[in-house]
Protein backbone atom coordinates (compact mmCIF):
# COMPACT_ATOMS: atom_id res chain seq x y z
CA UNK A 1 0.00 0.00 0.00
CA UNK A 2 1.32 3.39 -0.93
CA UNK A 3 1.69 6.30 1.46
CA UNK A 4 -1.11 8.33 -0.16
CA UNK A 5 -3.46 5.30 0.07
CA UNK A 6 -2.77 4.98 3.78
CA UNK A 7 -3.41 8.71 4.26
CA UNK A 8 -6.62 8.43 2.26
CA UNK A 9 -7.86 5.52 4.42
CA UNK A 10 -6.97 7.42 7.58
CA UNK A 11 -9.38 10.16 6.55
CA UNK A 12 -12.27 7.73 6.03
CA UNK A 13 -14.77 7.32 8.91
CA UNK A 14 -14.59 4.15 10.99
CA UNK A 15 -17.73 2.16 11.78
CA UNK A 16 -17.53 1.32 15.50
CA UNK A 17 -21.09 -0.07 15.75
CA UNK A 18 -19.90 -3.69 15.99
CA UNK A 19 -17.06 -2.92 18.42
CA UNK A 20 -17.01 -4.28 21.96
CA UNK A 21 -15.02 -3.28 25.03
CA UNK A 22 -12.45 -5.79 26.25
CA UNK A 23 -12.81 -5.84 30.03
CA UNK A 24 -10.53 -8.80 30.76
CA UNK A 25 -7.94 -8.19 33.45
CA UNK A 26 -4.46 -7.64 32.14
CA UNK A 27 -1.48 -8.51 34.23
CA UNK A 28 1.19 -5.90 34.63
CA UNK A 29 4.71 -7.01 33.81
CA UNK A 30 7.81 -5.67 35.49
CA UNK A 31 11.28 -5.88 33.99
CA UNK A 32 14.60 -5.46 35.77
CA UNK A 33 17.86 -4.86 34.00
CA UNK A 34 21.22 -6.18 35.12
CA UNK A 35 24.47 -5.16 33.57
CA UNK A 36 27.82 -6.87 33.92
CA UNK A 37 31.27 -6.12 32.67
CA UNK A 38 32.19 -8.69 30.05
CA UNK A 39 34.98 -10.06 32.24
CA UNK A 40 32.77 -10.27 35.36
CA UNK A 41 32.99 -13.78 36.87
CA UNK A 42 29.28 -13.76 37.79
CA UNK A 43 28.33 -13.03 34.17
CA UNK A 44 30.60 -15.83 32.96
CA UNK A 45 29.13 -18.27 35.47
CA UNK A 46 25.56 -17.27 34.58
CA UNK A 47 26.14 -17.87 30.87
CA UNK A 48 27.87 -21.21 31.48
CA UNK A 49 25.31 -22.46 34.01
CA UNK A 50 22.38 -21.49 31.80
CA UNK A 51 23.98 -23.35 28.90
CA UNK A 52 24.61 -26.38 31.07
CA UNK A 53 20.94 -26.44 32.09
CA UNK A 54 19.73 -25.89 28.52
CA UNK A 55 18.10 -22.53 29.22
CA UNK A 56 18.87 -18.89 28.67
CA UNK A 57 20.28 -16.63 31.42
CA UNK A 58 16.91 -14.91 31.99
CA UNK A 59 15.22 -18.25 32.68
CA UNK A 60 18.02 -19.24 35.01
CA UNK A 61 17.81 -15.96 36.95
CA UNK A 62 14.03 -16.40 37.28
CA UNK A 63 14.54 -19.95 38.63
CA UNK A 64 17.25 -18.84 41.05
CA UNK A 65 15.15 -15.94 42.34
CA UNK A 66 12.15 -18.23 42.77
CA UNK A 67 14.26 -20.66 44.75
CA UNK A 68 15.61 -17.85 46.96
CA UNK A 69 12.07 -16.58 47.52
CA UNK A 70 10.82 -20.04 48.59
CA UNK A 71 13.75 -20.47 50.98
CA UNK A 72 13.14 -17.05 52.52
CA UNK A 73 9.45 -17.76 53.17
Amino acid sequence: MRRYEVAQQADEPIDWSAAHVDTTDRRTRVAYTLSFDSDDKLHQWLEAEAGRRGMNPIELMRDLLGEAYRRAA
